[in-house]
């Protein structure tokens, strides 16, 4: 077998690649394309996200593989994570326990060096739920995938990435609600719209947040924009009680 583990293709010589080539379905061209690509990972790296995702982790995809690496950094980080919680004895209803995130819970932890949760740099992030972190539980539980990923990292440069604390998620995500203060309204639009076509200001109401623009107002309607000759709708939004707003 040419391959037993994803790392084994960095160390590939010469009769390596000619026997890839010689593959059916593959041939010199196919077999180029593919080593130039190796080489080109090994020289330049991967970053840490990318790492995660390449290893097939059930429920880590592209965008939950950013959320872990977040929460290491480095290789180093992740990979210790992995082994303590391979270690970890107790059962797995407790990664849904509430109390995972409790402060006094955290200080015992640093203060006696011990893990009472797999994760525990998971437990509060954003994004992650108790069913991701079962996935990378099971995961630290297979020794060939955890032997895997560690040969993987020692045969390429895996690069180090920032690591972004719940304060800082919490303010970003503070920030992102600002600059849409419309979200999740169901805003409708009336009248002429000074520079604005009607589809043009629907497009800036989804940008601002809102959830849909409908055509016409109803008790579900949040937001009513209303400029020259409005109609009807003005009318109706006052009389259901939704707030309006004039477009000048």
């Amino acid at each position: 077998d040419l391959l037993r583990y994803p790392s084994d293709i960095f160390q590939f010589g010469e009769s390596d690649w000619e026997a890839i080539a010689a593959l059916p379905g593959w041939g010199p061209k196919s077999c180029k394309n593919l080593k130039e690509s190796v080489q080109r990972v090994a020289t330049n790296g991967v970053s840490l996200g990318r790492f995660i995702y390449s290893l097939g982790i059930r429920h880590v995809g592209k965008h939950s593989s950013e959320l872990v690496a977040s929460s290491y950094g480095t290789i180093d980080g992740f990979l210790n994570a992995i082994e303590a919680a391979a270690n970890f004895t107790n059962d797995n209803d407790v990664v849904q326990e509430t109390s995972a995130t409790d402060e006094d819970c955290l200080e015992r932890e640093k203060s006696d060096g011990s893990q009472r949760y797999p994760f525990p740099a998971l437990q509060n992030k954003l994004g992650i739920g108790p069913v991701m972190i079962e996935s990378l539980m099971e995961f630290s539980g297979s020794q060939n995938l955890v032997l895997a990923a560690k040969s993987l990292s020692e045969s390429i440069r895996v690069l180090k990435q920032d690591i972004v604390t719940g304060e800082e998620e919490t303010s970003s995500s503070s920030s992102m609600d600002t600059a849409r203060p419309w979200k999740g309204l169901r805003v409708v639009f009336t009248g002429s719209l000074e520079g604005l076509t009607r589809g043009e200001a629907q497009k800036l109401a989804k940008l601002l947040g809102a959830k849909s623009t409908p055509g016409s107002v109803s008790k579900s309607t949040d937001l009513v924009v209303f400029g020259e000759k409005g109609g009807k709708k003005t009318g109706t939004s006052t009389n259901i009680g939704n707030f309006y707003s004039s477009s000048g």
